[in-house]
């Protein structure tokens, strides 16, 4: 019966042990979910711009009623909210985008722009936190509306990129021979067969972004745009 007992205890303790590893397992699991989803808070006077991102990610300038966020480095503003500060009470907030595509080719060629720019609106809103116009999600917007501008584009320089290629082969028969075999599988394509923007090897960019935002502050009407650029 002792021996019984001790069995029992044992296999109580065993159980308690692997009751506790698996909190701690869960707790490990919630403080990285919790790291991976928090948000940095961008002071930008009236209104707060949470993003994921670091502080030297962007340059942020304020001049009277305009605010210029300047890309830095590799973060976007994809995934980004604005809220509003408790002193206000907004109005409207209207958002613009321009969006390019950049083409891919071979690994040893840089994404190169088509010189594209398309501009994309929403409609006026009073969402508090207000969240970017996440470029995902008007994919099937550009394909009914653009698509063939993209596709003309995207191809003409494929097929002078590709062509100049196989002209130079000599370059690449020794190191790249997969250069050589996708510039002869894409000229040998069919144009019908390009309908996505995925096979012509395509993806777009936002080149800038502009948000207007109105509010009432002390009972006085403001109005602040937003200026997002990529580039200078």
């Amino acid at each position: 019966m002792k021996i019984l007992k001790i069995l029992i205890v044992c296999i109580s303790l065993i159980g308690c042990e692997r009751n506790i590893g698996i909190q701690k397992k869960n707790k490990v699991k919630k403080g990285i979910a919790k790291m991976l989803n928090q948000k940095t808070d961008f002071d930008l006077g009236d209104f707060i711009l949470l993003i994921d991102a670091d502080k030297e990610d962007f340059e942020i300038t304020k001049k009277q009623d305009a605010i210029y966020i300047q890309k830095k480095l590799y973060k976007s503003l994809e995934g980004a909210s604005l809220k509003m500060k408790d002193s206000i009470n907004l109005i409207s907030i209207d958002e613009k985008i321009t969006i390019d595509f950049k083409q891919y080719t071979i690994d040893d060629n840089p994404a190169t722009s088509l010189d594209l720019e398309f501009i994309k609106k929403i409609e006026k809103t009073k969402n508090n936190p207000y969240h970017l116009l996440d470029t995902k999600k008007i994919v099937g917007w550009l394909k009914s509306k653009h698509f063939k501008e993209v596709k003309n584009q995207s191809i003409k320089y494929q097929t002078k990129f590709y062509t100049n290629l196989l002209k130079n082969k000599i370059k690449y028969e020794k190191c790249c021979l997969e250069y050589i075999n996708q510039a002869q599988e894409f000229l040998n394509k069919e144009e019908e067969s390009f309908d996505d923007f995925d096979k012509l090897n395509v993806f777009l960019v936002v080149k800038n972004r502009e948000i207007e935002l109105k509010y009432t502050k002390n009972k006085k009407v403001k109005k602040i745009i937003i200026f997002y650029s990529t580039s200078n």
